[in-house]
């Protein structure tokens, strides 16, 4: 029986200072101590002073200067095993992270459809609900005409008649998602990087210059403020249901 071979974790030692790093802080303590004793408390005075106080930077400059590029090995190699490590996670997350956003984005374009479809029947038994009322009474006033109550049948034909509320209950399954709405623009004729570059060359020759921002944040948060009414030549902007786990 055959079993699955399983790859032993990656380990990198990487000392994140110098070995001697207890005497670099004594020559620190030492050198920072002297430099707080001498230090004046506001002006420097004398020219006595200022040469021992120009004496004093130089020193903390041979310091830095002597000390810095170890501690820099240090963070080079350990930036090193970071980059590393965040190569091994791409490498075992990016491939589950690219199904999930394609099975939400399968999971919100079947709510969009099953939304637009109810809406769409909502408004279909509307209409018919409507056009039944309306041929009530319209049945009603010609029974007041035939009973000589014309002024009845008169009243009865001017009440308005308005298409009820009609709500149907979603048929999308509660799997522990809800959706967010969003809106998002893309270029009329597919959205390819060639039909956006085509699309965004477009608006800036339009009046639309300095409306927002040409990218895809600034175009989606118009579209969120105008709700997709304002028309802009060359895209068109879509309303999408984002699953998201709750």
């Amino acid at each position: 029986m055959s079993h699955a071979h399983i790859t032993e974790p990656r380990q990198e030692l990487v000392l994140l200072e110098p070995r001697d790093r207890g005497m670099l802080d004594l020559e620190r303590a030492a050198l920072l101590a002297e430099i707080e004793r001498e230090l004046p408390t506001d002006e420097i005075v004398s020219p006595l002073e200022y040469t021992a106080i120009a004496d004093l930077e130089r020193r903390l400059g041979i310091f830095i200067k002597n000390t810095e590029p170890m501690f820099d090995e240090h963070c080079s190699a350990a930036n090193k095993v970071w980059k590393q490590a965040c190569d091994i996670r791409a490498l075992f997350i990016d491939g589950p992270k690219a199904l999930k956003a394609q099975l939400r984005t399968l999971l919100g374009r079947y709510k969009e459809r099953e939304d637009r479809d109810r809406r769409d029947r909502e408004r279909r038994l509307a209409i018919e609900e409507q056009q039944r009322e309306e041929a009530r009474l319209k049945q009603e006033a010609k029974l007041a005409e035939k009973q000589g109550q014309p002024e009845l049948a008169k009243a009865i034909r001017a009440t308005p008649v308005q298409a009820p509320a009609i709500v149907l209950p979603s048929v999308v399954p509660d799997v522990g998602l809800s959706f967010r709405e969003q809106w998002v623009w893309a270029p009329v004729g597919g959205d390819t990087p060639q039909n956006r570059a085509k699309a965004l060359a477009m608006i800036v020759r339009q009046e639309y210059l300095g409306l927002l921002k040409w990218d895809d944040a600034g175009l989606n948060a118009f579209a969120a403020r105008t709700k997709g009414t304002v028309k802009i030549p060359g895209i068109v902007f879509s309303l999408k249901q984002v699953p998201v786990r709750r």
